[in-house]
């Protein structure tokens, strides 16, 4: 069985961009992303010129103090665990057809399925959603494709911002 989620960037775009905004207003003090936020250089240039800083380590922030903003590409289980571990507020930006792939390789994952997320392998979103699944992996070849067992139960997962 396939399943094909397709994102629309320009509504990830405005839905982060609201977020981002509507936590500037709110929240004094330092406000961090944790990575990139959306893959738009624009967007990134702006969030610098509002002082919000890019990191890629939640350790880097100082006094554990301050607002983390999770990108669009989405986050696995253990990265909302530090944050909670840490006591810092944050807002999450994952992108609506990012949760729906997660919540649907957790499912089939707790079923038994062997879940297949195809993507590029250093992608923060085929990474996030591989931390909701109890086996599978990530594959961006067919020689990746050629080495899964024909004998397990698969459900592959495709990105949704895989090109066609």
């Amino acid at each position: 069985m396939y399943f094909w989620f397709l994102e629309n960037c320009r509504q990830s775009n405005r839905f982060c961009q609201f977020q981002v905004e509507k936590t500037i207003q709110k929240e004094p003090g330092s406000v961090y992303i944790l990575g990139e936020l959306i893959h738009n250089q624009q967007a990134s240039n702006k969030l610098k010129t509002w002082g919000i800083k890019t990191i890629d380590n939640l350790k880097k922030i100082k006094n554990k103090r301050g607002m983390v903003i999770l990108r669009a590409h989405g986050e696995p289980p253990p990265t909302y665990q530090k944050l909670k571990d840490l006591h810092l507020k944050f807002v999450d930006t994952t992108c609506p057809n990012v949760i729906k792939i997660q919540k649907l390789a957790k499912k089939l994952s707790n079923e038994g399925f062997f879940v297949v997320v195809c993507g590029k392998k250093d992608h923060p979103e085929p990474k996030a959603t591989l931390g909701y699944i109890k086996k599978g992996l990530i594959i961006d070849s067919t020689e990746d494709a050629e080495k899964i067992s024909p004998k397990k139960r698969i459900n592959p997962q495709i990105r949704t911002i895989l090109p066609v």
